[in-house]
């Protein structure tokens, strides 16, 4: 029986332990985001882009925490990270209208630096607008987060429901024929939400843009060195789609096969981006 009582005791201790740990990183990590706010509205950025980090690091990213980062990074002209944080930030919390204007202000700067590097050279340096049925999908998917498309779709399941009771429940033909359609209408609303919510929550996992964190790289031909430069300079900050890694490559690719649009594109060291 004290053996027994022992082991409970020393179970209950070490759980004490691990939730004082916990509790302890999270005060620490809200101490550290207080102190990075304060060190921004004093005007020391680098300090408070440091903090910020910091505290992500010790009490798991937000979008809030991400948000203010990449403030501070865009008041130290540090434009590459700036896009990471905005475009991570967005990730989780994509409806989001403060991270969106920041990330298309950012995306925006970088563009007109781009475009003044040409100096007249003939060459689109410019993010490609999207198609018609890709700007469709970006909005349902990448502009709103499962959890909004699931809120919807519990409504509309929740409205089926109370349709199906209707014409269970109600004897006049005109309310019965309503509750009839309703119920069709809010099933194929339901459905349709749900996959809304499926599809955000796979763009939400999807890692398949980057930002290019060197200054003046020139995306290349073939994943090597030696190969010939397929574009013009680009710069900071520039956000790129990943098309493929270096097939012979294993865990950790070296190279990856990037597109800003149709007329830019070409290979980059794995080293010279940070993936979103």
């Amino acid at each position: 029986m004290r053996s027994t009582t022992n082991r409970i005791t020393i179970l209950l201790a070490m759980l004490l332990f691990v939730w004082t740990g916990v509790q302890a990183d999270t005060v620490s990590a809200d101490a550290l985001a207080a102190a990075a706010a304060k060190e921004y509205a004093s005007g020391n950025y680098g300090r408070a882009a440091e903090m910020y980090d910091s505290a992500a690091n010790k009490g798991g990213a937000s979008p809030e925490l991400l948000y203010n980062q990449g403030n501070a990074y865009v008041k130290t002209h540090d434009y590459g990270r700036a896009a990471l944080c905005y475009g991570r930030a967005k990730k989780l919390d994509p409806s989001s209208t403060e991270i969106n204007n920041n990330l298309k202000y950012v995306a925006q700067y970088v563009d007109a630096q781009n475009r003044a590097d040409l100096k007249g050279k003939p060459a689109n340096v410019s993010p490609e607008e999207p198609w018609f049925f890709r700007a469709v999908y970006n909005w349902f998917a990448v502009d709103h987060s499962s959890d909004f498309w699931a809120v919807w779709a519990a409504a509309t399941f929740v409205l089926f429901v109370a349709a199906i009771a209707l014409y269970i429940f109600c004897r006049g033909v005109a309310l019965r024929k309503m509750g009839f359609f309703g119920a069709i209408a809010m099933v194929a609303f339901t459905v349709v939400f749900l996959s809304f919510a499926f599809a955000a929550a796979s763009a939400s996992r999807t890692h398949d843009t980057a930002v290019i964190m060197s200054s003046k790289i020139e995306l290349l031909s073939d994943p090597s060195d030696n190969a010939k430069k397929a574009t013009t300079y680009l710069n900071r900050g520039t956000m790129v789609e990943i098309i493929k890694t270096d097939e012979t490559a294993g865990d950790k690719p070296e190279w990856y096969d990037v597109r800003l649009n149709s007329e830019c594109s070409g290979w980059i060291k794995a080293e010279n981006i940070e993936i979103i």
